[in-house]
């Protein structure tokens, strides 16, 4: 044989075809008999790595005209579907956000609000509300993936175990984040340790109902966790009704939510046992708490909440008084992040979609034209988030302001627009965060938000304190940018460097 490079190239595509990278010439040219040796001695190369990129270049640079594989023609019509049945499904998942809210203006009662509390009683339920929220998104993100695989598999050995392992590791972090909170209150300047046992007991109550709620998102019982969620609300105002004082009419109400969970997921644990399969397919693993297991999971649903709470929890801390207007901004503004969050998990969902229809139309060799269309999704799903986050805020606030009576008060206006504009930066964030989850990158997310935490806290901590506390919602603006901006550049990254190994998912 001619001891060139074209003759060694004919060789690996007459084995293997067009190599799908250089490693794979590699293990050709080895598998005939070539070494380092030969490398330097008949080619002229450093060693029989440097002969395979040689080899590799030529295979690729003379590879015949490939025609993509025909697919047939995607219309409108199920693109227009699939962004439905997203959207829909994402909506689930906001409606105890929604429900909260609703019951809240409606009632003036809901789980987390009751009429007739004082600024004091209301701030301390606002940072029950708050830090129970940061421990159950660590929960609902650690079992959210074990219930997915049981609905997916009908398995009802992993629907049990993500139901146990919701209780568990809720109730270790209720039991760890209530000293942290207890901390916190007693060294916080307005703290007074008379208010600590209504703290700690909303925190752990609330913590109860996340979790059980949570339990019951994992098993698919979105609908239902909204109906729990309404009647608490409307338990705690027939309470309130009767005479009961707030404080307890919010804690009754929320033991009342937990109940009713509690029977719910039993019967939906019961229909699984019935209907799904009773044995696994494969020998189960318990949850995996170390770093790669379920943390990072843990820790992003944590740090998602912590960075929409922490500014507040700031302000809290530095002015109670003002706590109403600001909540009743900070209120509003959340409304704002409903559609650009599920857009932003149809958008990931979506840019997952046009990479897998590429690879089945692009020859392996095409990675620059892979590489080239990832980026364009990429930047073209940005483009759609920051329009419709634009639109989104200007239609929510215009019907604030148009069912407001009078004007509106500068503080809670004030606070409207900071977080409006960091629910933006955050779903931005959100979608880039997906793209890295979608490629396996579990930890770099969870990073990117807790980095942003700190800055918010930072943030919201120096205007809070330099100006008033009703400019502390700067912070999540400063957060949320980090987020957005770290997780963005790594999403490109991603787009930039995508290789075969997605070939040989496929």
């Amino acid at each position: 044989m001619n001891d060139t490079v074209e003759a060694w190239s004919r060789v690996v595509t007459d084995r293997v075809g067009l190599p799908i990278d250089v490693w794979a010439v590699a293990a050709v040219l080895e598998s005939e008999g070539l070494r380092d040796h030969d490398a330097r001695a008949r080619f002229g190369e450093a060693h029989l790595f440097a002969l395979a990129q040689a080899v590799y270049r030529h295979a690729v640079t003379h590879a015949p005209a490939t025609p993509p594989a025909t697919l047939p023609a995607e219309t409108e019509i199920p693109r227009v579907r699939r962004l439905a049945r997203d959207l829909g499904e994402s909506a689930l998942l906001t409606l105890p956000l929604v429900t909260q809210l609703a019951c809240g203006a409606l009632f003036d009662h809901s789980l987390v609000a009751a009429r007739g509390l004082s600024p004091r009683d209301g701030a301390i339920l606002s940072a029950a509300a708050a830090t129970s929220g940061i421990t159950a998104g660590a929960v609902a993100a650690t079992v959210h993936h074990e219930g997915a695989e049981a609905r997916a598999t009908r398995d009802a050995v992993r629907a049990a175990r993500a139901v146990t392992a919701a209780f568990t590791s809720g109730a270790a972090l209720a039991l760890a984040t209530s000293g942290c909170v207890a901390l916190g209150w007693v060294l916080s300047p307005i703290g007074r340790a008379r208010d600590l046992a209504w703290l700690v007991a909303h925190h752990l109550a609330l913590c109860a109902v996340w979790v059980a709620l949570a339990a019951l998102v994992a098993l698919g019982e979105r609908l239902a966790v909204a109906a729990l969620l309404a009647l608490g609300a409307l338990g705690v105002a027939a309470l309130a009704a009767l005479g009961m004082d707030a404080h307890g009419a919010v804690l009754t109400g929320g033991a009342l939510v937990t109940l009713v969970a509690l029977g719910d997921l039993a019967r939906t644990t019961r229909r699984f046992a019935h209907t799904h399969r009773r044995e696994p397919a494969a020998p189960p693993k318990s949850l995996d708490l170390r770093v790669g297991g379920a943390l990072p999971r843990a820790a992003y649903g944590a740090g998602y909440f912590a960075l929409l709470m922490v500014d507040r929890l700031t302000a809290w801390t530095l002015d109670v008084g003002g706590a109403g207007a600001r909540d009743t901004g900070a209120g509003v503004a959340l409304l704002t992040f409903l559609l650009p969050a599920a857009l932003a998990e149809h958008l990931a969902a979506e840019f997952d979609r046009t990479l897998a229809a590429a690879e089945r139309r692009l020859p392996a060799h095409a990675v620059t034209s892979l590489r080239a269309l990832a980026r364009r999704a990429l930047g073209s799903s940005v483009a759609l988030l920051v329009g419709a986050g634009a639109l989104n805020v200007t239609l929510v606030g215009g019907a604030w302001r148009a069912s407001h009576r009078g004007a509106l008060d500068a503080i809670s206006l004030r606070v409207f627009v900071c977080g409006a504009l960091g629910c933006q930066l955050l779903a931005l964030g959100a979608f880039a965060a997906l793209v890295h989850l979608g490629s396996a990158r579990l930890t770099s997310p969870a990073r990117a938000l807790w980095l942003a935490v700190i800055v918010d806290a930072l943030v919201a901590g120096a205007l809070g304190r330099t100006l008033d506390a009703s400019w502390a919602p700067v912070g999540l603006i400063a957060g949320a940018a980090t987020f957005a901006f770290v997780t963005l550049r790594g999403a490109d990254r991603i787009a930039g460097s995508i290789d075969h190994a997605r070939y040989a998912a496929y």
